[in-house]
Protein backbone atom coordinates (compact mmCIF):
# COMPACT_ATOMS: atom_id res chain seq x y z
CA UNK A 1 0.00 0.00 0.00
CA UNK A 2 0.82 3.20 -1.03
CA UNK A 3 0.47 5.98 1.70
CA UNK A 4 0.98 8.93 -0.58
CA UNK A 5 -1.20 7.82 -3.40
CA UNK A 6 -4.56 9.37 -3.46
CA UNK A 7 -7.28 7.13 -4.77
CA UNK A 8 -9.72 8.53 -7.47
CA UNK A 9 -13.56 8.29 -7.24
CA UNK A 10 -15.15 5.30 -8.78
CA UNK A 11 -12.48 3.35 -7.49
CA UNK A 12 -13.78 -0.10 -5.85
CA UNK A 13 -12.39 -0.93 -2.64
CA UNK A 14 -13.29 -3.54 0.32
CA UNK A 15 -13.16 -2.68 3.86
CA UNK A 16 -10.73 -3.87 7.07
CA UNK A 17 -12.83 -3.06 9.96
CA UNK A 18 -16.12 -3.32 11.22
CA UNK A 19 -17.98 0.25 10.56
CA UNK A 20 -20.27 1.25 13.39
CA UNK A 21 -22.36 5.03 13.49
CA UNK A 22 -22.55 6.80 16.13
CA UNK A 23 -25.13 4.82 17.93
CA UNK A 24 -23.28 1.34 17.54
CA UNK A 25 -24.86 -0.29 15.07
CA UNK A 26 -22.78 -1.61 12.40
CA UNK A 27 -22.77 -0.66 9.16
CA UNK A 28 -20.80 -2.74 7.48
CA UNK A 29 -18.40 -5.96 8.07
CA UNK A 30 -15.01 -6.63 7.34
CA UNK A 31 -14.88 -7.32 3.59
CA UNK A 32 -18.03 -5.36 2.69
CA UNK A 33 -17.25 -3.58 -0.98
CA UNK A 34 -17.93 -0.23 -1.79
CA UNK A 35 -16.81 3.01 -4.46
CA UNK A 36 -14.87 5.76 -3.47
CA UNK A 37 -17.47 8.75 -4.13
CA UNK A 38 -15.72 11.54 -2.66
CA UNK A 39 -11.63 11.45 -2.36
CA UNK A 40 -9.80 14.16 -0.16
CA UNK A 41 -7.58 16.51 -1.19
CA UNK A 42 -4.08 15.14 1.11
CA UNK A 43 -4.20 11.88 2.75
CA UNK A 44 -5.06 13.68 5.94
CA UNK A 45 -8.57 13.33 5.92
CA UNK A 46 -10.59 10.42 5.07
CA UNK A 47 -12.62 8.86 1.65
CA UNK A 48 -16.43 9.02 1.19
CA UNK A 49 -17.23 5.33 0.43
CA UNK A 50 -20.67 4.42 -0.56
CA UNK A 51 -21.26 0.45 0.08
CA UNK A 52 -23.35 -2.07 -1.81
CA UNK A 53 -26.11 -1.32 0.37
CA UNK A 54 -26.43 2.39 -0.19
CA UNK A 55 -25.23 3.83 2.91
CA UNK A 56 -22.10 6.05 3.00
CA UNK A 57 -19.41 6.14 5.17
CA UNK A 58 -16.49 8.13 5.65
CA UNK A 59 -13.22 5.84 6.29
CA UNK A 60 -9.39 7.09 6.57
CA UNK A 61 -7.20 5.26 4.08
CA UNK A 62 -5.70 2.42 6.04
CA UNK A 63 -8.74 0.55 6.71
CA UNK A 64 -9.74 -0.63 3.25
CA UNK A 65 -8.38 -2.03 0.56
CA UNK A 66 -8.24 -1.52 -3.18
CA UNK A 67 -10.68 -4.15 -4.67
CA UNK A 68 -8.19 -5.55 -7.09
CA UNK A 69 -5.06 -5.84 -4.72
CA UNK A 70 -7.75 -7.61 -1.88
CA UNK A 71 -8.47 -10.33 -4.56
CA UNK A 72 -4.82 -10.76 -5.58
CA UNK A 73 -4.41 -11.46 -1.89
CA UNK A 74 -6.93 -14.36 -1.74
CA UNK A 75 -5.34 -15.78 -5.04
CA UNK A 76 -1.38 -16.23 -3.94
CA UNK A 77 -0.55 -19.32 -2.90
CA UNK A 78 2.74 -19.55 -0.92
CA UNK A 79 5.51 -21.57 -3.24
CA UNK A 80 5.94 -24.25 0.05
CA UNK A 81 2.41 -25.14 -0.35
CA UNK A 82 3.04 -25.37 -4.21
CA UNK A 83 6.35 -27.36 -3.83
CA UNK A 84 4.26 -29.77 -1.04
CA UNK A 85 1.27 -30.42 -3.87
CA UNK A 86 3.83 -31.34 -6.64
CA UNK A 87 1.30 -31.14 -9.58
CA UNK A 88 3.40 -32.25 -12.22
CA UNK A 89 2.44 -35.68 -10.57
CA UNK A 90 -1.01 -35.01 -11.95
CA UNK A 91 0.01 -34.19 -15.46
CA UNK A 92 -1.44 -36.30 -18.18
CA UNK A 93 -0.79 -34.17 -21.34
CA UNK A 94 1.19 -31.46 -22.22
CA UNK A 95 1.22 -29.68 -24.98
CA UNK A 96 3.22 -26.26 -26.41
CA UNK A 97 1.45 -23.17 -27.78
CA UNK A 98 2.40 -20.95 -30.78
CA UNK A 99 4.00 -20.54 -33.97
CA UNK A 100 7.68 -21.96 -34.71
CA UNK A 101 7.35 -21.39 -38.27
CA UNK A 102 10.42 -18.82 -39.05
Amino acid sequence: MNPHLILPVGTQVVTRVAVKNSAGETLCVPGAVGVIVKAPTDNSHGYRVRLSNDREVTLPRHEFSIRKHFQKEGLQLSEDLLTELNLYDHVIYRCVVGSRAF
